[in-house]
């Protein structure tokens, strides 16, 4: 007897993960998105909740799901440097959160995606509060000069 294959897909709302969502489905997979936005997708079964809650973790006990994919974040720059706090919330916070969820729920594969478009022509764009930011410090001393 085959187990059907599941896939938990957080972010799975957005561009990329609605993509991986329809790529799973494709490919015959039970897909579930956990998205804090609800986008309609034939074969996908949708959970509208933020990623550090609760109810993810009881979604992740009792589908015990194969794969878990994370793509879930808040992608806008200029709006990282005026809302910190949410950003870091949503990017960090939550996928953290996520991480000792699946460590705990002792499942085995989970795929980390954080979309992030950062260089510096972005960035001399900004203005004054480019260079004060913890993400772009880090980006500029990972370049090789």
């Amino acid at each position: 007897m085959s187990k059907e294959r599941s896939v938990v897909v957080t972010g799975g709302s957005g561009f990329i993960g609605s993509n991986v969502c329809k790529t799973f489905v494709e490919s015959g997979w039970n897909v579930i998105n956990i998205d804090k936005r609800k986008r309609e997708m034939e074969g996908v079964t949708q959970y509208t909740f933020e990623v550090d809650n609760k109810q993810v973790q009881g979604i992740l006990k009792l589908i015990k799901p194969d794969v878990v994919i994370h793509t879930a974040a808040n992608n806008s720059v200029p709006d990282s440097l005026i809302n910190t706090r949410v950003t870091y919330t949503d990017n960090v916070y939550a996928t953290i959160s996520l991480l000792i969820t699946v460590l705990m729920q002792e499942l085995r594969t989970l795929y980390l995606h954080q979309a992030v478009v950062c260089t510096e022509q972005v960035y001399m764009k900004m203005g004054p509060l480019k260079r004060q930011t913890q993400r772009h410090q880090s980006i500029r001393m990972a370049e090789p000069k």
